[in-house]
């Protein structure tokens, strides 16, 4: 048997670690990616509601023009989104799913990864069920690559 010199058992090691990424992507990669911190804040964001600390929900967004500039406009904005009069109003809440711009796995994660850009998205967003209503939670990375409620609605299924 003849024996490999040092360029073919580089090239021989180089394609093993290859092969197992694209193994590995292929394993992985059809799983969508969970989006934890991000869904943190979100989660985070309809239980302050639902307990009637708007101040502290307010907090999390972007106060721009589509949350509310101020603590009066926001308020106004979450009854008229969730047709409710007052807080707690104990409704039920219930997951339903994670969307993003683009379609993200762990395997589109890999490729960005690879490409040397940011793994996640700047904008993702989450829909709940409350008491049977869509609704729709945005969330943003700002500028200081903090995670910030920029929209949030009741929706059409």
């Amino acid at each position: 048997m003849k024996m490999m010199n040092k360029t073919q058992k580089s090239l021989l090691i180089a394609s093993a670690i290859v092969l197992a990424a694209m193994i590995g992507a292929i394993l992985v990669g059809p799983r969508p990616y969970p989006f934890p911190e991000e869904r943190r804040l979100a989660d985070r964001f309809i239980e302050l509601i639902q307990n009637n600390h708007l101040q502290e929900a307010y907090a999390l967004t972007n106060q721009s023009a589509v949350t509310g500039t101020s603590l009066a406009l926001f308020e106004k904005n979450v009854y008229r989104q969730l047709g409710v009069d007052q807080f707690p109003d104990r409704r039920s809440v219930q997951f339903s799913r994670t969307w993003s711009e683009g379609h993200l796995t762990y395997a589109y994660c890999f490729r960005r990864w690879i490409r040397g850009r940011r793994l996640q998205a700047d904008h993702i967003g989450f829909n709940y069920y409350i008491q049977g209503m869509p609704f729709a939670v945005d969330v943003h990375r700002g500028k200081d690559d903090r995670w910030r409620i920029a929209n949030f609605q009741s929706h059409a299924e």
